[in-house]
């Protein structure tokens, strides 16, 4: 949220003096297509189900298209393009320090494939991958042998920082980047093999030492990638289930951000991915976007190689231009390749880098095809104040819902800790300090009062009065039902309502175990993966003497990748002992071997940490 905060600020500074000028806008299809692209993003907070989120992302997917279309117009344009393209440059370079100080330092704690700060390896991979090329470039246009050192030495902590990483997607896009790189530049004084042999032969160097820092991993990684089919069939269920979704709205999507609760519905059991992301950008855009998101995408990629070529055709083959066109063609180029099995447009780091590649790319692009400018200008007096007070009020509003929600978040960090120690007047303190700050789109609030009722009941040292316990179930109903309305497909809300039923039997409502049972299993056919759900239904059919069914409930959720933490033992614990108790020793003694390894694995993550 700084981030975007940030963002904004740099637009109005680069767009106010143009107000009193005027702005630059190129005649192209490209700048059309971003604009479209924009708006659509907008639009889709209008029918997504979960406003809350699909705004939160809007925010993120804006990023590149804003800072572009900023990038196209404002005035000084190129001068901010040099300082921010030197910034990232400079940054990516400490991040490359950091990443080889987790390699080669903190390798037990980060290791084996590096990733901080980013989710991912493949996530921090991109962002090395994507300024490769513009830093050869700039190595290439040097003449002062300090300076070629200088950007050798850049290439050299980029390539490294690549490499601790052992992306093989990131290696791959390289690969496929480097061949039109080469072609479309190579008469460049510049690339030469003086220049390009130290660079090659410092690669293989740095691959052969990271690839013994890590026992020979890497090579084995590399070499063995044709037969590895794990990774592969891992991304091909994750985008077979992922389709089926889109077929239940291709037009318009579930709205953005929002994959995460719609695919456990639809996820294999053999997925051992997280669920987050479906690791091919433009399938996640059409399945939280709808079908012409992507479709805008793929437009502006055409448009984008379309204009690379006109351009490479109006200029001298040894020519700056031409170096510089394809150093940042190609610099986006890894970052489109390598979307497609990663989530890297998901991030704002990379989106950031590449608006400034596609600014200096567009600049380049304009200069050598020459292409029509049409001048904007806000005519003198009233008007240009009404323009900056405009600006400003453009800014300011999405700065307060940014704040909004960060407020929102920093409350909400606090609430249910509160609320497990029983401090309910500190809870309730810090409830109403987010009912009061956070947007009102969120669920999270009326959730917390959902949880807050729920504690009330279950203290009944606190809370004995029937007709004040009758009050609370009916309040706590009503805080359920805001809170699905505002995230209807996140089963958390279904299980704590479930919950909040079995609580009301039988003195509040006669039917409320029943009705725990129905939302329980609801719940786990939306999301087999939901593990409280699960050991929540499987004690009530227990207590309910239907013990047979209680077991086949657990046993389903074995098909499904276990999360690593506490809950996850609750279900072996409960397996094993329905299994004792129906005679079932052998397939107990197993199911307590399988808890012992799970419990490993949560006490080796501790340590990790």
């Amino acid at each position: 949220m700084p981030c975007i905060g940030g963002l904004i600020g740099l637009c109005v500074l680069m767009l106010w003096p143009g107000i009193g000028r005027e702005f630059s806008v190129p005649r192209s299809w490209l700048l059309i297509f971003v604009l479209l692209y924009l708006s659509l993003v907008w639009a889709n907070i209008f029918w997504s189900l979960v406003p809350y989120n699909s705004i939160l992302f809007a925010f993120i997917f804006s990023i590149f298209p804003v800072l572009f279309l900023v990038f196209s117009m404002a005035p000084e344009r190129q001068n901010w393009l040099v300082v921010l393209g030197s910034v990232i440059a400079a940054g990516v370079a400490a991040l490359s320090v950091w990443a080889l100080v987790q390699f080669f330092f903190l390798f037990d704690t980060y290791g084996p494939r590096i990733h901080h700060p980013m989710l991912n390896p493949n996530n921090l991979a991109v962002i090395f991958n994507m300024c490769l090329f513009p830093a050869f470039a700039l190595y290439a246009q040097q003449k002062s042998l300090v300076r070629v050192v200088l950007c050798f030495v850049l290439i050299v902590l980029y390539m490294a920082a690549l490499l601790v990483t052992q992306s093989r997607g990131a290696f791959l896009s390289l690969l496929i980047a480097a061949v039109p790189f080469f072609v479309f530049t190579w008469k460049h004084q510049g690339i030469q093999w003086r220049r390009v042999l130290p660079v090659l032969l410092c690669g293989v160097l740095l691959f052969g030492v990271v690839n013994h820092g890590n026992s020979g991993k890497l090579g084995k990684s590399i070499t063995t990638l044709p037969q590895d089919k794990r990774s592969v069939v891992e991304r091909q269920l994750i985008w077979g289930s992922t389709w089926e979704i889109i077929q239940q709205d291709i037009w318009l999507g579930k709205g953005l951000g929002t994959f995460v609760y719609y695919y456990p519905r639809y996820r294999s059991p053999l997925d051992r991915s997280d669920g987050y992301f479906v690791h091919m950008d433009p399938l996640q855009f059409w399945v939280e976007g709808g079908v012409f998101l992507p479709l805008l995408f793929y437009s502006i990629l055409v448009t984008v190689l379309v204009l690379s070529i006109k351009a490479t055709r109006h200029s001298e083959p040894g020519s700056s231009e031409r170096l510089w066109l394809w150093a940042c063609l190609c610099g986006l180029m890894v970052l489109a390749l390598h979307s497609h099995i990663s989530f890297h447009l998901y991030m704002p780091a990379p989106l950031i880098m590449a608006a400034v590649l596609m600014g200096i790319w567009f600049a380049y692009t304009q200069r050598t095809l020459k292409l029509e400018i049409m001048p904007l200008r806000v005519p003198s007096g009233w008007q240009r104040g009404l323009a900056r007070g405009g600006l400003v009020v453009i800014a300011v509003l999405p700065m307060l819902w940014l704040i909004s929600a960060a407020v929102g978040v920093y409350y909400a960090q606090k609430i249910p800790a509160l609320i497990n120690d029983a401090a309910y007047d500190d809870a309730r303190r810090e409830i109403d300090l987010l009912e009061r700050w956070s947007p009102s789109n969120w669920q999270k609030p009326y959730d917390f009062e959902l949880q807050y009722r729920i504690a009330l009941l279950q203290d009944r040292n606190r809370v004995s009065d029937p007709v004040q316990r009758a009050k609370l179930f009916e309040e706590a109903l009503g805080f359920a039902a805001k809170s699905r309305s505002l995230n209807p497909a996140f089963t958390n809300l279904w299980n704590r309502e479930a919950w909040l039923h079995y609580l009301s039997w039988p003195d509040l409502d006669a039917q409320g175990r029943e009705k725990a049972v129905v939302l329980l299993q609801e719940a786990l056919e939306a999301n087999p993966l939901l593990v409280t759900a699960r050991v929540g239904l499987a004690r009530i059919y227990e207590t309910m003497g239907q013990d047979a069914q209680a077991e086949a409930v657990l046993e389903q959720g074995m098909r499904y990748p276990m999360p690593i933490g506490p809950s996850a033992l609750d279900v072996y614990r409960d397996l094993a002992r329905l299994k004792m108790k129906a005679g079932k020793k052998a397939e107990a003694i197993t199911v307590l071997n399988e808890a012992q390894k799970a419990a490993d694995r949560i006490a080796a993550r501790a340590n990790k940490k």
